[in-house]
């Protein structure tokens, strides 16, 4: 990724009037002078909008007193511009960074991008240092946001206190299903297998719904193992091979 530590093109002032998700208000830029900035520009029908999810949290998670991700919920279709559409899609992804409804695609015309997702870095003077659209982005997102941290570190202009922007989004613990995916039977068996796709695990029933197996740790990750400690990121299609009795996901 090509980037200037301090950029010169002024990142254009979020247009008012939209609704934000997981904030306590709007938020401007001014707002966010001190930290690194990425925008996420996204829509919730973008497969490859989907795909980046894991890898923005672990920025986030890297860079928790630096960083401020925001996502630009800029619709494709017109049933996605409904916020409540849009919280729901939070909720089964795990988006917990603050989310602005773009409905009318006004600060996506405004910052001029063209494809989902696409990625805008901004200095801790509120200026534009680099672009990025597609996948893959972990590894050069996290050089790049470093070498920033490092350098306005230098420049005594790094903040790292706590913008107080941020409202935690809706969660459910502890429910027994969570965006289920899709299901396979075992007829023979007289089993139903169910990836709980927002559990990070799949479901063992009987016929009439009784849970009698649970498979994976509820962790999401990918990893081998037995039952209890093998980890799913958030499964969905499956197959049931009768012959073998095994179960593809």
């Amino acid at each position: 990724m090509r980037l200037n530590l301090e950029g010169t093109t002024p990142a254009p002032e979020f247009a008012t009037g939209l609704e934000w998700l997981n904030a306590t208000r709007p938020v401007t830029l001014a707002d966010l002078r001190g930290k690194v900035v990425l925008l996420d520009f996204w829509c919730f029908c973008c497969v490859n909008c989907m795909h980046i999810f894991p890898e923005l949290d672990r920025l986030e998670r890297d860079f928790p007193d630096e960083l401020v991700v925001i996502g630009v919920h800029s619709a494709k279709f017109e049933g996605e511009k409904d916020s409540a559409a849009i919280s729901q899609a939070m909720e089964r992804h795990g988006i917990r960074h603050m989310v602005v409804n773009d409905a009318d695609m006004r600060i996506w015309e405004d910052y001029a991008v063209h494809a989902w997702p696409s990625l805008v870095l901004i200095d801790p003077a509120g200026n534009i240092v680099a672009r990025a659209r597609g996948e893959h982005i972990y590894e050069p997102f996290k050089e790049a946001i470093g070498e920033m941290i490092a350098h306005w570190d230098r420049l005594g202009r790094l903040d790292r206190s706590a913008p107080g922007l941020a409202a935690p989004g809706r969660s459910t613990p502890g429910r027994v299903l969570s965006f289920p995916g899709k299901l396979a039977a075992d007829e023979a068996g007289g089993r139903l297998f169910v990836s709980d796709s927002g559990n990070n695990r799949i479901l063992v029933t009987s016929l009439d719904g009784e849970i009698q197996a649970v498979i994976g740790s509820g962790e999401q990750g990918l990893a081998d193992g037995p039952a209890d400690a093998a980890q799913f990121s958030r499964p969905q299609g499956m197959c049931f091979d009768p012959e073998t009795g095994s179960l593809y996901v």
